[in-house]
């Protein structure tokens, strides 16, 4: 039987007997006790009780699912995040133990290693079905869950930044005199027109188009406040691209938009993370909440500025002279020795085995770093996520990166180079090769003594 046809063919419950309780009547209360004494990790109980009684894990969690009244999920599928409502929510279920089920870009299900956790977490589904699985299943399937993703993030970013290379070129070429007469692109004059169309119709006064590499959003803001979207075909990304920048530059003839009797039509090409279009047909000149949502995209923002009072305070205590490097790395292990290795070779090394506290301390100048060595996939946000949230803020936008990886997949490597970070490391690879990579970057940038 499918995994689908479990989890839709379970009636929903929201009221369930506690965890100890349903293990109660499967072990014995003195193996029970010796499992609830003994495990670290609470999502760990049901395998840990059943090895301490003999039993198999997988056996002792379908009786356990049985009592819960719930299907019992003996494989558990790798979702989609980017389905997801925001990234953050992926945090939020690793800790709950659980993970949500993903199908067609929307949440189908959740499975989880304990309905009552996933019931205080706030992430109970409404009308949608629960499953039960080991933790250890439910945790391997979201850590691969988070480096699909993050390589797909990887290949968009480098995509993106081929894209702006080419923009800039078009700028360039298009802002050089014109010679014969003005070209129109009927393709991209018709998506264009039936977007704006679109927009226009919910009274909007300006749209941003979104190229995010595999895919095309515009996004809008209503009369009224809300928000719409839409996409387009991501084949016609490069026409609709040079064909908007023609306009910008005055060079190209749009005979269906002429038919919208647009006021004062602006082409503005916006940088970030994402490669941005925003086109607005007002006089009053402001960007929809739905381009800058969830973001901070736009240089010069003064969001991105860090008070003098904030760099004082980063650098206070720390040794004067030695370069200061962030370690970024969710294995403890491994940060802890890249520590030691830093600071044998006289840097001051900062660590952190959380993505989400590096980011506050690097995003609020309470640690001023003068290069980053990230690890790739984290839980919850990987090294590509990290670094651009550090980037879009003045004070990280020039600091040097390393992505580290396990990842012997040379599409990654590549994908990574394609970007802004400065080098790709392999966590198998000779520590003095990731030490001559930092001294390379810091030298180029003037940090270290004898440059």
């Amino acid at each position: 039987m499918s995994l689908a046809s479990l989890l839709f063919g379970q009636k929903q419950r929201t009221k369930f007997p506690s965890l100890v309780r349903a293990l109660s009547s499967i072990v014995s209360m003195k193996v029970l006790e010796k499992a609830v004494l003994s495990v670290d990790d609470w999502r760990d109980l049901v395998e840990t009780a059943a090895k301490q009684a003999g039993k198999s894990p997988q056996d002792v969690a379908a009786k356990v699912a049985k009592k819960f009244g719930l299907a019992f999920a003996d494989k558990v599928p790798v979702c989609d995040i980017s389905a997801l409502e925001s990234r953050e929510e992926m945090a939020r279920y690793r800790k709950a133990g659980a993970i949500p089920v993903t199908g067609l870009g929307r949440l189908k299900g959740v499975i989880c290693s304990d309905p009552n956790i996933l019931i205080q977490s706030g992430l109970f589904p409404r009308n949608l079905p629960v499953a039960f699985s080991l933790w250890t299943q439910i945790k391997t399937a979201l850590e691969e869950s988070e480096r699909r993703y993050a390589k797909k993030l990887l290949k968009s970013r480098a995509s993106l930044k081929k894209n702006k290379l080419e923009i800039e070129k078009l700028d360039h070429e298009n802002a050089l005199p014109l010679e014969g007469k003005e070209e129109v692109d009927k393709l991209a004059d018709k998506v264009i027109y039936l977007a704006i169309k679109e927009a226009k119709s919910y009274g909007a006064k300006s749209l941003a188009l979104h190229f995010l590499g595999d895919s095309i959003k515009y996004r809008f803001l209503t009369q009224d406040g809300k928000k719409g979207e839409g996409s387009i075909n991501a084949e016609v990304e490069i026409r609709l691209i040079k064909h908007l920048t023609r306009i910008k530059n005055k060079r190209a003839t749009t005979p269906m938009l002429s038919k919208l009797e647009l006021h004062e039509f602006r082409v503005e090409l916006i940088g970030g993370n994402e490669r941005i279009i925003r086109l607005s047909w007002s006089e009053e000149d402001y960007v929809t909440k739905a381009v800058i949502e969830d973001s901070e995209q736009f240089a010069g923002n003064p969001n991105n500025s860090v008070d003098k009072a904030a760099l004082n305070k980063a650098t206070e205590g720390c040794n004067e002279g030695k370069p200061r490097v962030v370690i970024v790395d969710d294995n403890k292990t491994f940060a802890r020795v890249l520590e030691r290795f830093f600071a044998i070779r006289g840097f001051d090394p900062q660590p952190f085995v959380s993505p989400f506290d590096a980011a506050e301390a690097l995003t609020s100048g309470s640690v001023v770093p003068d290069i980053i060595v990230c690890d790739l996939y984290m839980p919850g946000m990987s090294g590509v996520e990290l670094l651009e949230k550090i980037k879009d803020f003045r004070l990280g936008r020039n600091i040097p990166s390393i992505i580290l990886t396990s990842d012997e997949d040379p599409d990654t490597e590549v994908s990574v180079l394609g970007t802004d970070i400065d080098a790709f490391v392999g966590k198998d690879e000779d520590p003095r090769v990731l030490f001559a990579h930092v001294e390379k970057l810091l030298r180029a940038r003037g940090k270290l003594n004898g440059s």
